[in-house]
């Protein structure tokens, strides 16, 4: 199969699928690309910092990791920090991206206001 013929076949499958296919298809492809960023950026490395990332891989793969959340808890217990909650790390990528998007929308203007909504729903609100 030629590029252009790739291309295009790629093109229309991206184009019938779903909304969330879409989404997942862009994470991917975001993905791929920037995995091939950070190979270039590898070569950018000194011997001493390839040597760590790839120490604390071994170690990650071996279970003696310690995830960032435990790290961060400790750090605030330690210094007698207030625990914070930020919900945004606890959301999905696909309801980030809803979000994002209905801010846009907002920014653009693209908004109902809220007394017509409430009346358009009426039915289902409870008095």
């Amino acid at each position: 199969m030629k590029t252009a013929e790739i291309k295009l076949d790629l093109h229309n499958k991206i184009d019938s699928a779903g909304s969330k296919q879409s989404k997942e298809i862009y994470g991917l492809v975001l993905n791929y690309l920037n995995s091939n960023y950070a190979i270039e950026e590898w070569d950018t490395l000194t011997e001493a910092q390839r040597a760590s990332i790839n120490e604390g891989l071994a170690q990650a793969e071996a279970g003696l990791g310690t995830p960032a959340s435990e790290v961060i808890r400790k750090i605030r217990k330690k210094h007698g920090l207030i625990e914070s909650k930020d919900l945004w790390q606890d959301i999905s990528f696909e309801e980030k991206q809803e979000i994002e998007e209905g801010l846009k929308q907002a920014d653009n203007g693209e908004v109902i206001p809220h007394q017509e909504v409430m009346v358009k729903y009426q039915k289902w609100r409870s008095n």
